[in-house]
């Protein structure tokens, strides 16, 4: 990596994990003046390559290089000090282990939440948002696929869903970003925390980017990314199909307005059934929450 321009490579990294508030995140850290967005919110361009969604010009046909494209600011420009790179599947990815530690300046950030919760968002992200999952599917049937992880027919080549349950095994992925990265380089927060106080959250990030807290102050906190209920799922799947070909610009102005017309929130209510999954999945979890407060060194977070 020696001799490889750094003005264009990020050097500030959101690796995980997915459905913790990291696309809020990415709106929140990348609206700062003294850091700079990716053209699109998750980059993905440190992706291992056998992984279904990296990219066909990421990391390991283009290396750092490939960064170029994918900002249009650049370190040392514009007050710019940072860029960001929010890519949540980062830090179970081999790639990104073997990059991120050896970058110059280096600033690494990993979002925690409660494994079940996470698991719970995410069938209703897929469910709906996504609408990959058979429309019939109910939550035990999906933590029933969970179960099964690379031996599920649904999940298969799906890396996100066929290994979601090891993807909660957080201490363990702590520990080997520990190893390459300084503690002052490496920064554990919850979504809890996000979610509760704004504010706070980010004034905690200001400290350890030390970047300029005061924007803050009037800043408005706006939850991005989250899960609904579509209405028309047959449509989605078609729009989902053939957005690839709608400009990027375009796409974004036209999705606050699809968005309006065929979603609706989703129910606050947890049926009783996906409440005893959630509780069977919180027995699963038991020891591994109790090796993440090991490393961590305080009481498990959830």
């Amino acid at each position: 990596m020696a001799g490889q321009k750094t003005e264009s490579v990020p050097n500030l990294f959101v690796i995980g994990v997915a459905k913790s508030g990291t696309t809020s995140l990415f709106q929140w850290l990348s609206d700062h003046p003294e850091i700079g967005a990716s053209r699109d919110r998750e980059t993905r361009h440190l992706m291992d390559a056998d992984d279904d969604l990296c990219h066909s010009d990421g990391y390991a046909d283009n290396g750092l290089q490939g960064y170029a494209d994918l900002f249009e600011d650049r370190i040392g420009t514009g007050g710019i000090r940072y860029l960001i790179d929010v890519s949540p599947q980062y830090y179970y990815q081999e790639t990104a282990l073997g990059v991120i530690p050896f970058l110059a300046s280096k600033k690494v950030i990993m979002v925690l939440r409660k494994p079940s919760s996470r698991l719970y968002s995410l069938f209703k992200y897929t469910s709906h948002n996504l609408s990959i999952l058979p429309d019939d599917m109910d939550f035990p049937g999906f933590v029933e696929h969970l179960h099964l992880g690379r031996d599920s027919s649904l999940f298969q080549g799906k890396r996100m869903l066929e290994d979601a349950l090891l993807h909660n095994q957080y201490a363990m992925y702590i520990r080997q970003w520990a190893l390459q990265l300084e503690p002052q380089d490496f920064h554990i927060c919850q979504f809890d925390d996000l979610k509760k106080d704004p504010l706070q959250f980010a004034l905690r990030l200001s400290e350890f980017l030390g970047i300029d807290p005061e924007f803050y102050a009037t800043y408005s906190f706006r939850a991005e990314n989250k899960s609904v209920a579509i209405r028309n799922k047959k449509l989605h799947r078609l729009i989902r199909r053939f957005r690839a070909r709608i400009p990027a610009p375009l796409r974004r102005r036209l999705k606050p307005l699809y968005m309006a017309a065929n979603s609706t929130k989703s129910a606050r209510s947890i049926p009783a059934g996906d409440q005893a999954a959630l509780a069977a999945l919180d027995a699963h979890f038991l020891d591994w929450e109790k090796d993440l407060s090991i490393v961590l060194k305080r009481n498990a977070p959830f």
